[in-house]
């Protein structure tokens, strides 16, 4: 079940609508990609196809220390992982991916209700 609010819905509490867009930037720094490798697993290129998965639930989530929206992804890859990523949207449509690990067993289960 969900309720259509303008171009975005919700299901079960989480928004999903098109938040990427196609002509969206992604800011990648050594650091950033290492971390997501060393902790999760997880390379900048999977990190950017999950985003951009158009069956991807992304929530906003309040805003960075400067004031950028800050969203949470959960979106497939072309292999089919399906990742749980939090990301910062910041000036001229480019995104920072803070973090990007596995979606747990529910975060899963609630893509493929969604992605049906």
């Amino acid at each position: 079940m969900y309720t259509r609010l303008g171009t975005a819905c919700i299901y079960d509490g989480v928004y999903f609508g098109p938040e990427m867009q196609q002509r969206d930037e992604f800011e990648w720094d050594d650091d950033n990609e290492d971390k997501l490798a060393a902790r999760h697993g997880v390379d900048r290129y999977e990190a950017e196809e999950a985003a951009t998965d158009p069956n991807a639930s992304v929530k906003r989530i309040g805003a960075d220390r400067v004031g950028n929206p800050e969203y949470v992804f959960v979106g497939k890859t072309d292999d089919g992982r399906i990742l749980f990523m939090v990301g910062v949207l910041k000036r001229d449509r480019i995104w920072r991916i803070g973090s990007a690990r596995d979606a747990k067993f529910q975060e899963k289960r609630a893509y493929r209700k969604r992605s049906r």
